[in-house]
């Protein structure tokens, strides 16, 4: 079919075509890109030589079929993107500088505070919280008891974290 002919085709039935569209996927402007798309398929099918029954119809049996197909195609699409773009839309786990100069700042409170207490709980602390060591573990290594150790450790907390409020409310 000659271009004149694809454009005499478009110009008649191309509203129509986009209106039933808009009606079938209820979003006219989708409706006006897939029209656009179902002239072109007719298009290039019309100029590779094949010539459908119904003219007329033929546009539309094309929409109605890239209508049902385009939400197929669109997730397809949405699992299939590659690129910097969908590696820029994936949030970065990593803290950022602001989020990591707080947490060297509270790492100095929380130092400052542990090197403040008496060398016993200190020891305690680190046996049990950072060693990893169980109360009975930690009481065979410093302590006569484990509720000494537990007394040692709920100052080690009360104190750290009094220090970690100043420190918040004084930012």
């Amino acid at each position: 079919m000659a271009r004149t002919g694809i454009e005499r085709l478009f110009r008649s039935h191309g509203g129509d075509v986009s209106s039933y569209l808009a009606r079938m996927l209820r979003d006219p402007d989708l409706a006006e890109d897939l029209t656009q798309d179902a002239f072109l398929r007719c298009c290039a099918t019309l100029q590779g030589g094949d010539r459908p029954e119904n003219l007329r119809g033929y546009p539309y049996r094309i929409a109605r079929n890239i209508a049902v197909d385009h939400p197929r195609l669109q997730r397809r699409r949405r699992t299939h993107m590659r690129g910097d773009h969908v590696l820029a839309a994936i949030a970065d786990p990593r803290p950022g500088q602001e989020r990591r100069m707080i947490d060297r700042e509270r790492l100095q409170v929380f130092l400052h505070a542990l090197a403040g207490l008496p060398d016993k709980t200190r020891r305690i602390f680190v046996l049990h919280r950072i060693r990893g060591l169980s109360y009975r573990e930690a009481v065979r290594h410093m302590a006569p008891s484990e509720s000494s150790v537990q007394k040692h450790l709920a100052r080690v907390l009360f104190e750290v974290t009094c220090r970690l409020r100043e420190y918040e409310d004084g930012r």
